[in-house]
């Protein structure tokens, strides 16, 4: 029998190369079908999620304010988008805003997806989505053909190459190879492959002729590895500690730093953080892997997401600030600088800056506070001078109608004409001791005080029961301290400050309303107040003051009132000064609508109490000899009639230089020195110098229309027995002779 024919190699080989291949490459194919076709089915779902999203979020806005002309334009925009075929956009009430689908198509054939529109977690509206699953089925079918060419194709061409390859190349190959193996698997490692004629083939023979070669050297090769290997090991060993090491001194120097460092990507989710976490608010835990709308307040997260595309985009640094809420009434600052990183992520360095905020808006107010005292220092210099000429005039005007009203019978019909002269005179006065009182020169703060009893007296003036008569529907209530501590201060200055506030009170409640008056003791000592402190409080439940008005209300002439009619606009300035002259606070707290709140601290001065001094009416003189010193011809004349008048003897000059040349010889009792004369010539200080070098013992009365500056504190404080303040009464300047004659 023949010994049954052989297979062919080249063919076996073909077919098994075939098969192999074909088992091998059907599932790579089936498995690249199915994750395109999944990946068409998620882009689907996705394009459909995605589409959804936006146009809820992008509809919020519109749809909550009712805009139909923006909505459609947004929903033909989406409408483009595949794979949307239409939209149908209702409100809560179900009333259509939007509906579009293309013509050919019904609604019954269409996917349908609904969502609802959210506007500060309230639903406001409704949005179904028509998705046609065309495109979808399209695509799916284009990658079903595509796969099947592919496989046919690559099935039939590796079938054919196989098979060639074989038939040419492979039986004298592997015969050759064959018989060469055969040999040096028998150990005859210098076999040469000489039946090989190819190049290709050669190289192959080749390296079957270096195997023994390399078999014999590999155990030296190996071990050679070996030791490079361990050298390699002891190298990175060493490379890894000298990365701890450095990555510690980062960690230390990064915890050193005020800074905190984080990372963003593109969409403004948190990837790292660097820096001490002492100085976060939060715990990195809960942030890292978030986005930052999900930590920050969405203005915050707004400006973080657009500063980090400016920087990705122009690769410069970028700087901004922000303030953010910490916990109830606590609100930190922070400067960021934003650094392009990789392409696709920036590093955040954030700064804590509210320490340097604080003091900016500090020195700010500081500022505030220098420009209006500045201000205030410029008009009071102003209203100090013509505080002064104005009352050397203002004299004629009260003393004379009160010599002329002494002299008139009861009877005279000229009486109520000189007493709204001299009553014209006295407002004038008042008005100039106003202008005083802003140059901050019209307080002498030298006399105990009961504010309690300046509050009474003041309640029980004329002026205050005109007010009330003007005010009807106003009613004021006291809660006055029974207990409450002196002060030292001027009763006068403060009683017009009262009545410039409960003045202002009433007027700002034109309809009526309450006027609440309080007192009250401060014990607790502070830096401004080292013995506590004094409160009074006028709140009122008027129309309150607008906060730009609140920095300008103690500014002079500053007045919403008819200027003349209601007020001069020196009545808050007046305030002002007051409180400054007796080292007091002032604070104001008002809101439109809500009535206003003014509260005034004033210094306690421990260690005070009051004397009761026997009251002296108008009493006269017995002859004595005055020498009246004064440059205004009319002031020595009202004041040599008043004084004559009181039955003293007088004696008027114009000048210091007269006046020291004639005192030798005249030897008077008493002199009245106006501390302010012309510019030529000594002054007052000057002249009183000389007086009493001349007589050490003389008296000397000082007449100013200035109340008090330095030269006048350092006459009375070298000696002078008084003061008299122009314009004067006729009671006023007996009382002060009399007293300095004592």
């Amino acid at each position: 029998m023949h010994p049954a024919p052989k297979r062919s190699i080249s063919r076996d080989l073909s077919i098994s190369v075939f098969l192999m291949v074909m088992l091998l490459q059907a599932p790579l194919v089936f498995y690249y079908f199915t994750r395109e076709a999944r990946q068409i089915t998620t882009l689907f779902h996705a394009q459909t999620a995605d589409n959804a999203q936006r146009l809820t979020q992008i509809l919020a806005d519109p749809l909550w304010q009712l805009d139909k002309e923006q909505i459609e334009r947004i929903a033909l925009a989406f409408t483009h988008n595949e794979p949307m075929t239409g939209i149908r956009i209702s409100d809560m009430e179900g009333r259509v805003l939007f509906d579009a689908i293309p013509e050919g198509m019904h609604r019954d054939s269409l996917q349908t997806i609904t969502t609802s529109v959210i506007n500060k977690n309230e639903i406001i509206g409704f949005v179904d989505l028509h998705i046609s699953s065309d495109p979808y089925r399209e695509n799916l079918a284009r990658l079903r053909n595509q796969t099947l060419w592919i496989l046919g194709i690559s099935f039939l061409g590796i079938y054919i190459g196989t098979w060639l390859l074989s038939l040419l190349f492979f039986r004298p190959l592997l015969r050759s190879l064959g018989e060469g193996l055969e040999r040096i698997g028998k150990g005859r490692y210098d076999h040469a492959f000489t039946a090989i004629r190819h190049k290709e083939m050669q190289v192959l023979a080749t390296t079957f002729q270096d195997m023994a070669t390399r078999i014999r050297a590999r155990e030296n090769v190996l071990q050679m590895m070996n030791r490079e290997l361990q050298a390699e090991v002891r190298e990175r060993k060493k490379a890894e500690e000298e990365a701890r090491k450095s990555e510690a001194r980062r960690a230390i120097l990064l915890d050193a730093i005020p800074d905190l460092i984080f990372q963003f990507d593109t969409e403004g989710k948190f990837l790292d953080f660097q820096g001490n976490k002492n100085h976060l608010y939060l715990n990195a835990n809960t942030f890292l892997h978030k986005k930052a709308q999900d930590v920050f307040p969405s203005s915050i997260a707004s400006q973080i997401k657009t500063n980090i595309h400016l920087a990705l985009r122009t690769q410069r640094p970028v700087l901004f600030e922000y303030a953010l809420p910490i916990k109830k009434n606590i609100i930190e600052h922070f400067e960021t600088r934003m650094v392009a990183a990789t392409p696709g992520t920036v590093m955040a360095i954030v700064r804590n800056i509210s320490s340097r905020v604080r003091a900016e808006g500090q020195r700010k107010r500081l500022e505030d506070q220098l420009t209006r005292a500045q201000k205030m220092e410029a008009v009071g210099m102003l209203a100090g001078g013509v505080a002064h000429d104005l009352n050397n005039v203002l004299s004629g005007l009260v003393s004379y109608p009160e010599l002329l009203l002494q002299d008139l019978p009861e009877d005279s019909p000229m009486r109520r004409r000189i007493a709204i002269i001299q009553k014209s005179g006295q407002r004038a006065a008042q008005i100039v001791q106003d202008l005083l009182t802003l140059a901050r020169r019209g307080v002498s703060v030298e006399d105990t005080v009961q504010l309690n009893t300046v509050i009474l007296d003041y309640l029980s003036t004329p002026e205050h029961e005109k007010l009330c008569a003007f005010h009807p529907n106003v009613h004021i209530e006291t809660r006055l301290d029974p207990a409450l501590d002196l002060i030292l201060g001027s009763g006068l200055h403060l009683g017009k400050m009262l009545m410039n506030l409960v003045s202002n009170a009433a007027e700002a409640m034109p309809g009526g309303g309450m006027i609440s008056i309080r007192t009250l003791t401060i014990p607790e000592a502070s830096t401004a107040f080292p013995h506590g402190a004094v409160l009074l409080q006028i709140q009122d439940t008027g129309m309150g003051i607008a906060p730009e008005d609140k920095e300008k209300i103690f500014e002079p002439f500053y007045t919403k009132k008819v200027m003349g009619r209601s007020g001069t606009g020196l009545g808050m300035a007046v305030v002002w000064s007051t409180v400054q002259d007796h080292h007091g606070q002032i604070y104001l707290e008002s809101e439109p609508g809500k009535g206003c709140t003014f509260s005034i601290h004033l210094p306690v001065t421990p260690g005070l109490t009051i004397s009761s001094e026997e009251t002296i009416r108008d009493p006269e003189g017995c002859g004595q000899h005055i020498l009246v010193i004064d440059d205004l011809a009319e002031q020595r004349e009202i004041t040599t009639l008043v004084l004559e008048k009181l039955r003293y003897r007088v004696t008027a000059v114009a000048s210091g230089e007269e006046a020291l040349a004639m005192l030798p010889s005249l030897t008077p009792d008493l002199v009245l020195l106006d501390m302010i004369m012309g510019h030529k010539g000594m002054d007052g200080l000057d002249c009183f110098l000389h007086m009493r070098t001349l007589i050490p013992d003389l008296k000397v009365l000082i007449l100013t229309g200035f109340s008090e500056n330095d030269r006048m504190k350092e006459a009375l404080a070298m000696g002078a027995v008084g003061l008299v303040k122009k314009p004067y009464t006729f009671s006023c300047l007996a009382r002060g002779v009399h007293r300095a004659l004592c």
